[in-house]
């Protein structure tokens, strides 16, 4: 059974302190609140939003790195259009047992009660969460209410249950290497299921890491999913500043768009003969073409600030994800 262990604002550098004064003293992956997360990732790091916890006025992004210690994702949190991603929310991510969950949850409730001696403490015991109407998916978590508005939270979630087993979120299904996912697609033939997906990754990588990490891909599917995999790998430039670039441009006009629900696998071809923006999107359900072809016609002209570029852009099928 996997869990999600989720903490907002967690202490590690704990030191000798005895007593916190400000919440911007304690780190989760040596970032604090309030800093900049543009000093720890490349602004195509924050692209991958959750629509759950999107708004007008507050975004969320979920971001995965090697290079984390503790975690397995952080989720930040911003002010929608925030061009210097000011950290206003900082959550970590673990998948581990429940029990488990619990125990740590109890460690870190001695620690933190002396830390936030001042603090307003509230701990709710195994109680329902309030999206399953079942009462199946159950959390047990720990709030300390800081001076000025500052919260420190502890969760532990159990999504042994029908709504985790249909959204997946039993398991943390991370893989080291994977940048993004898209046009994913499921075919039934009778009760045998087949997936498509296609895989972002670096495309320094070697063939033989390309390989590896579309196999490591179809067993998370087959073992998590019980269904048979195609992958196909989609090289990718994270890194060039150009590719940056776009995705900056993107969000700026269209992450509040309501035709598009997202945008992927952004390319930039640069050859003597070929120079071209290349990028594909989802759009909303009941659009028609002409709706579409004119949301595709004001994208390219967004982006016409690289002269000598040809903007290409692939819409996905509905039935895509």
């Amino acid at each position: 059974m996997r869990v999600f262990l989720v903490v907002l604002v967690l202490i590690f550098n704990l030191q000798s302190w005895t007593k916190a004064d400000d919440i911007r003293d304690f780190q989760i992956e040596g970032m604090s609140l309030y800093d900049s997360a543009l000093e720890y990732f490349e602004p195509n790091e924050l692209t991958i939003l959750e629509d759950n916890y999107k708004s007008s006025e507050y975004s969320t992004a979920t971001v995965y790195s090697s290079k984390f210690s503790t975690y397995e994702s952080l989720q930040i949190s911003f002010k929608t259009g925030d061009k210097k991603y000011k950290i206003l929310d900082i959550t970590g991510n673990s998948s581990i047992d429940y029990q488990s969950c619990i125990s740590g949850l109890d460690k870190f409730d001695k620690e933190f009660s002396i830390m936030f001696s001042k603090a307003e403490k509230k701990r709710n015991n195994d109680y329902p969460h309030p999206a399953d109407k079942s009462g199946e998916t159950r959390i047990t978590d720990i709030y300390w209410y800081l001076d000025f508005g500052d919260v420190i939270i502890v969760q532990c979630y159990n999504w042994n249950s029908k709504l985790g087993k249909a959204n997946n979120w039993q398991d943390n299904m991370k893989i080291n290497g994977v940048l993004g996912v898209h046009d994913i697609t499921v075919h039934s033939y009778g009760q045998d299921k087949f997936v498509s997906v296609h895989v972002e990754i670096d495309a320094d990588k070697t063939t033989a890491e390309a390989h590896d990490l579309a196999e490591n891909v179809e067993t998370q599917l087959m073992e998590g999913l019980n269904v048979a995999p195609t992958v196909h790998i989609d090289p990718v430039y994270p890194n060039n500043p150009m590719v940056t670039e776009v995705h900056t441009l993107l969000d700026d006009h269209w992450i509040n768009d309501e035709r598009i629900t997202g945008y992927h696998d952004v390319r930039i071809v640069d050859t003597e003969n070929h120079h071209v923006i290349l990028f594909g999107i989802r759009v909303r359900p009941g659009l028609n073409k002409s709706q579409i072809i004119e949301c595709c016609n004001e994208m390219k002209d967004s982006i016409s600030g690289f002269p000598g570029y040809e903007v290409d852009i692939k819409v996905s099928h509905l039935y895509q994800y």
